[in-house]
């Protein structure tokens, strides 16, 4: 199928270079230096093994709103948000859609985006968590009783899960702001501007969208991507309804870029 020559052929244009390792690193130091006074602490403490000490899935749930965090959805944007602005600038817009055609273009590129932050996120975790494991422990009894009662998949014991879960929120919302920027591409064609647009959206809702418009939880950002938005007994539903949120999104993107490209070309 054309889709999905077309599919391959933008996965290795997008995760197949420089741009996307760098991206990969950067997430995985960002998020390592988001909780590193949290680390320090354990060894500070002299409980980096102890029960005392924080563990990977207290670091998970320790994370927040901060410089790095900030810093960390930018980076997603890199492997392919501007994919679109790039191809005008090399005009290869009118050659790929010709190819296949303006519909399969703006629908392969749109997944592209999506995919390959969704995956530059998810091997920024690992790496992060990788590194993490030199001085904390996964996770053990104190944590699973602290939390249990809070969170379904600790109460059973199912902590891998409990990551499983947060990796894939965290991939999701990678996603959810690589195709917000290119959204945004369709716009607007500065690099710098499409870059900034997660703290900019970001900003916006939180501090105006939610206080004075009212929008509801389910259209929160931050309820969706950063917690369970169905609360944290339903871990499951709650990732479900980011995907879905997500692919919305990705549905809207997909649109915008086909309507331009069939405007201009």
């Amino acid at each position: 199928m054309k889709i999905l020559r077309m599919l391959r052929s933008n996965m290795r244009r997008a995760i197949i270079n420089k741009r996307f390792i760098i991206a990969v690193l950067l997430i995985a130091i960002f998020e390592y230096m988001d909780v590193f006074h949290l680390i320090y602490s354990n060894y500070a403490d002299g409980s980096s093994s102890d029960m005392a000490g924080y563990t990977l899935v207290e670091l998970l749930l320790s994370t927040g709103v901060t410089m790095f965090w900030g810093m960390s959805i930018t980076v997603c944007l890199m492997p392919y948000s501007c994919a679109y602005i790039e191809d005008e600038e090399n005009n290869s817009v009118t050659y790929m859609s010709v190819r296949s055609s303006k519909v399969l273009y703006s629908v392969s590129t749109v997944l592209t985006c999506g995919l390959s932050a969704f995956l530059c996120v998810v091997l920024g975790k690992v790496l992060f968590f990788i590194i993490s494991s030199f001085s904390c422990d996964v996770c053990n009894p104190y944590t699973l009783e602290m939390y249990g009662d809070f969170i379904t998949s600790l109460s059973e014991g199912n902590y891998w899960g409990f990551i499983a879960g947060n990796v894939i929120l965290c991939g999701l919302r990678g996603s959810f702001f690589a195709l917000v920027g290119m959204l945004t591409s369709c716009y607007v064609k500065n690099k710098m501007v499409i870059y900034s647009t997660p703290i900019l959206l970001f900003y916006f809702f939180t501090k105006f969208g939610y206080f004075n418009l009212h929008l509801p939880e389910y259209l929160d950002i931050v309820a969706i991507y950063m917690t369970y938005v169905f609360g944290n007994k339903h871990e499951l539903f709650s990732i479900l309804y980011a995907f879905a949120f997500t692919l919305c999104v990705g549905v809207i993107t997909a649109y915008s870029v086909n309507r331009e490209v069939r405007r201009r070309y």
